[in-house]
C-alpha cells in the first residue's frame, strides 16, 4: 500500500495514540514540513479523572500552539487537552469529542472490569483472534499483527484504568479548533453516536492503518493553513 505524504510548511504536530498503543499506528501516514513528535503513555494515578491524566500528559508538549492529532484514547485527552493549552486545531480520529458520544452501554461495561483481570490478555490475542479482528475492523495482515501484538504487551492495569476512566469521563463541551474524522464502520465507538467532520466510508476503528490515502487526505484539508516556508 502506497505511503500518503502531507506537504505542509513547518509547523509543529503532536500525535497521541490509541489505547496503549504507540506511534506505530500512524506508521502509513508521512508529513513532509511538519515537526512531528510522539507522546508517550505515563503510568496513570490510582482513580485518576481522564481530564487530570490529560492534564499530566500534556507535559510532554514542548512547543507553543501545537496541533494535535488524536487516535481513539488518545483524541479524547487531546480535546481535554485543548480545555487548557492553548493550540492551533485539534484533530480526532476514531474517537469521541464528548462523553456524550460515548456509547452509552460503556458504562455498564465499566462494572464488569475488574472481571477482566481473571482473564490474560495473552489468552484472548492467541485464542479468540477472530474476536479482536471483528470488533476493531482488522482486515489486512498488518494491521492484525499490530493489533495482536498490542494486547499480548499491553499493561492491564492501565487498559482497565482507562476504560474505567473513560466510562466515567463528564466532559465540559467541545472547545474551539476541534475537528473529527470517523469511520462509518466502526465497530468500537460507532458512528451513529458522534458527529464527525469527515465520514470515512466503510472505516473501520483501524482506518488509520487501513485506508491511509483517505484518512490522509482527511487530515490534511483540517490542518490549519500555513505560511510558505522560507
Amino acid at each position: 500500500m502506497a505511503v500518503l505524504t502531507i506537504y505542509q510548511s513547518m509547523k509543529d504536530l503532536w500525535f497521541i495514540s490509541g489505547l496503549g498503543a504507540d506511534e506505530s499506528v500512524f506508521s502509513k501516514l508521512h508529513f513532509d514540513g511538519w515537526h512531528h513528535h510522539f507522546i508517550s503513555w505515563i503510568p496513570p494515578l490510582p482513580k485518576e479523572s481522564l481530564p487530570a491524566y490529560a492534564r499530566r500528559l500534556s507535559a510532554q508538549i514542548t512547543t507553543p500552539n501545537p496541533v494535535l492529532i488524536g487516535y481513539s484514547f488518545g483524541g479524547m485527552l487531546a480535546v481535554e487537552m485543548a480545555h487548557f493549552l492553548p493550540v492551533q486545531r485539534v484533530i480526532v480520529l476514531a474517537s469521541s469529542k464528548t462523553s456524550a458520544e460515548i456509547p452509552p452501554y460503556y458504562r455498564g461495561y465499566a462494572r464488569l472490569l475488574p472481571l477482566l483481570r481473571l482473564l490474560h490478555p495473552q489468552w484472548i490475542a492467541l485464542r479468540l483472534p477472530w474476536l479482536i479482528y471483528r470488533l476493531f475492523g482488522a482486515k489486512d495482515k498488518q494491521s492484525k499483527q499490530v493489533l495482536r501484538s498490542f494486547i499480548k504487551e499491553a499493561d492491564e492495569d492501565f487498559l482497565i484504568w482507562a476504560m474505567q476512566a473513560i466510562a466515567q469521563w463528564k466532559s465540559r463541551g467541545i472547545p474551539d479548533g476541534v475537528r473529527h474524522i470517523h469511520g462509518t464502520a466502526d465497530k468500537v465507538l460507532p458512528f451513529r453516536y458522534v458527529k464527525a467532520d469527515v465520514a470515512i466510508p466503510h472505516g473501520g476503528h483501524l482506518m488509520v492503518m487501513e485506508q491511509p490515502e483517505t484518512v490522509g487526505r482527511a487530515l490534511s484539508s483540517l490542518l490549519p493553513p500555513s505560511e510558505p516556508t522560507e
